[in-house]
Order: structure tokens, then sequence, then C-alpha cells
């Protein structure tokens, strides 16, 4: 199966440490990868579902999926979070909620090697950088579908127009506690 190419809307390095970090459902437009690097946490999705986080988790959150990571107070989240623009990724499984969980401990120097070269072409921005990170993306992307216990499919999606709604959306929910009537 060709995976077309994409287009990686960030790629971030993180220390989520409990006292610096408010954590609220937030969605995207762009389906995210989290990689714990190490430490422990939680994520929290719209359907009220919490799944346990440790080293070398991969966390696959399609676009538009309320979700939020908590850090445990005694070993902080370290992780690695990339953002794909116009990707969704699909289990072969009857209840998809959205988002998924893979353990990558037998292949964390595959998927880290992918990820660290990817940032370190978005750190020092030299010739061809947008085609080198395109081919480290859709290479990391081939290694995800090989390597997830899941038989998984991609597809394309389109997001035209979705982005202002999301941000509104996000502002409303985080900004307005109570609910909004036309009264």
């Amino acid at each position: 199966m060709p995976i077309p190419i994409t287009k990686s809307m960030y790629l971030r390095w993180k220390l989520r440490e409990v006292q610096n970090w408010h954590s609220i459902l937030h969605s995207h437009s762009f389906t995210e990868l989290f990689y714990v690097v190490s430490g422990k946490g939680k994520f929290l999705f719209f359907d009220g579902y919490t799944v346990n986080v440790q080293s070398d988790d991969l966390i696959i959150i399609d676009s538009n999926i309320m979700h939020t990571e908590m850090s445990s107070n005694e070993d902080p989240l370290v992780y690695i979070v990339l953002g794909i623009q116009g990707m969704t990724f699909i289990p072969n499984e009857d209840e998809y909620r959205g988002y998924s969980m893979h353990n990558y401990q037998e292949y964390k120097h595959e998927v880290l090697f992918y990820l660290r070269s990817l940032l370190q072409e978005f750190k020092s921005p030299d010739a061809f950088l947008e085609s080198v990170s395109d081919h480290l993306l859709n290479v990391l992307i081939i290694n995800i579908l090989r390597r997830t216990h899941l038989k998984m499919s991609i597809k394309q999606t389109k997001t035209e127009g979705k982005n202002e709604c999301i941000f509104v959306e996000n502002y409303i929910n985080t900004h307005y506690k109570q609910d909004i009537t036309l009264d």
C-alpha cells in the first residue's frame, strides 16, 4: 500500500511536570502521535476513558478527539509529540474510539531514531528540510503500521474550515464553565 506524502504540523520534545501543566480536554484538527520517552502518566479522553502510560508507549489520537495528558508527580512524563495534518489511523476493530495505544519497548530504537531525526531536522533547518522531514515521517508511519499489534490502515482527511471551528470550540470549552443558553 503506498503511503501518501504527509505534512507534519509540529514536533516537540516535552517534559510535563504536574505543577506546570493544567490538564484540560482539548482537540486538534490533525492527528497526534505521543511517544513516551520516560516517566508515567495518564491520558484522559472525551468518553471518560483513561489510559495509563509509561516509557515506550505510543499513543495515537486522531483529529478532533478531545483528550488531555496528565503527568505523575513522582515520575514526570517526558515525551515527543508529533502533529500530522491530513491523516487518520484506523485500526481494524469494531469499537474504535478515535485513539489507540501501543507499546514499543521491543522496537524503541527504531521509532526513537526516526523521531529524533525529525527533531534534528526541525531544530537546524538545512536545505531540503521539507523533503527530508516528509520522507522521514513517511518511514516512521510505515514503521508504526508494521510494528503495531493491530492491523491498521490510514486514511487521508480533508481539514479545510475545521481549524477555525475547533479553535472556537476549544476556546468556549476552556473559558466558559457554565452552560451557554440563548435566554
